[in-house]
């Protein structure tokens, strides 16, 4: 299943601004609680995907 124009990454080094921004708004107060979640989402405890559409991260999810 998809929608034309959206995008379903891994979070990696070319990415992570972007879903760092995106989790600034959404699940906590400043830049460095969004890099600690993101980086308590990797591997080998989870991982991290971004939906994008065009340039902006529309959605987040948490693998753990």
């Amino acid at each position: 299943m998809g929608a034309p124009g959206i995008t379903v990454q891994p979070v990696d080094k070319g990415n992570s601004e972007s879903a760092v921004r995106f989790l600034i708004g959404w699940v906590s107060d400043s830049e460095g609680e969004a890099r600690k979640y993101l980086a308590d989402h990797t591997d080998p405890k989870g991982a991290s995907l971004i939906a994008t559409g065009g340039s902006d991260v529309i959605g987040y999810v948490a693998i753990i």
